[in-house]
């Protein structure tokens, strides 16, 4: 069979159990794997998708995707003009004795939103999105396809879009996108509505540091949501990994760039200026800890450092490190 099921009518076993527990009792909907249940589209052919082979899980069923006999496959219906946006579900059924799962799509419109069509009543038909495609009049293949999936392990749900999100908003849901948590949440008054909201973002993506040559950074930047302001925190430290050294305190020597902001998605910075002066401590396993200054531009991420006035200069060797944790505010 190409889906094998359990958590509809009929007895699990104890593997079964096993596979499932964990997952159904972490959240609503969620596949397994990094690579489980990934829609592709099939080379030459007409508006065709592919689901991966994988384990997925929903309202309390698990379900185990193979491609045996045949791959579990979906022809999107052609569009008379522009472009439309369809989903990819795997349709849970509980009105079949025993109850079933098939891979669906769900006709959208030129809006590019989960389908209103889709199906959401655990007990008698659900849809879990797996994935939100564009098709476009006169073209065989899918022109977009957006990873709607989602994971969840151990207290945490981890999306790839806030499309995504759509389909996740019960009160009371956490969901991690993009270095970001989000709550479904209602707000403080009795009466306001529910609705997502931000309360919490950390981490230094990727490409967030251009350093110059001889430099190294790592660490985190969190950012904790106080409305109205949001206070952020860096722990961050630079490492020193060219050769040794002297600072002084006649002018700043440039080390490159460290964004502040946690959600920056390019990796060339703005402009401006707005820089931020604090002391760091230099420090390396066989030396005595040296004070010294840092100057940090908030806006374009330039960060500065030089010996201290009026206490000489101080020599930097290759290994040491210079910790930054500074604290600032900013308003949504």
């Amino acid at each position: 069979m190409a889906i094998v099921s359990y958590g509809y009518r009929g007895t699990i076993d104890e593997v079964q159990w096993a596979r499932m527990a964990p997952h159904i009792s972490a959240a609503r909907y969620g596949v397994v794997g990094i690579d489980d249940c990934v829609v592709t589209a099939v080379s030459g052919a007409d508006r065709t998708l592919r689901v991966a082979p994988g384990r997925a899980w929903g309202q309390g069923v698990m379900d185990e995707l193979n491609h045996n006999p045949e791959p579990l496959q979906v022809q999107l219906p052609p569009v008379a003009s522009g472009s439309r946006w369809d989903l990819i579900a795997l349709r849970r059924s509980w009105l079949e004795t025993p109850g079933q799962t098939t891979v669906v799509s769900v006709q959208g419109s030129s809006s590019k939103v989960i389908p209103p069509a889709r199906e959401k009543t655990a007990g008698a038909i659900d849809d879990q999105p797996l994935a939100l495609v564009r098709v476009v009049a006169g073209q065989s293949a899918p022109a977009e396809i957006i990873d709607l999936r989602c994971w969840a392990e151990s207290g945490g749900v981890q999306v790839l879009t806030d499309l995504a999100m759509q389909y996740l908003a019960y009160p009371g849901s956490m969901v991690w996108l993009d270095y970001q948590t989000w709550t479904f949440s209602r707000g403080t008054n009795n009466g306001s509505p529910w609705g997502w909201v931000k309360t919490s973002s950390i981490g230094m993506r990727h490409g967030h540091e251009q350093l110059f040559s001889g430099w190294a950074a790592r660490g985190t930047i969190t950012s904790t949501n106080e409305p109205p302001r949001r206070i952020n925190n860096a722990d961050l430290v630079v490492s020193r990994t060219g050769a040794t050294f002297t600072l002084s305190s006649g002018g700043w020597t440039s080390l490159g760039v460290i964004l502040f902001s946690v959600t920056q998605t390019s990796t060339t910075p703005p402009t401006g200026t707005a820089w931020q002066h604090f002391p760091a401590i230099v420090t390396r396993a066989d030396d005595t800890p040296q004070l010294i200054a840092v100057a940090w531009n908030k806006v374009d991420g330039a960060l500065r450092i030089r010996a201290i006035q009026g206490m000489g200069t101080t020599t930097i060797r290759t290994g040491a490190s210079i910790s930054l944790i500074p604290t600032w505010t900013t308003t949504d």
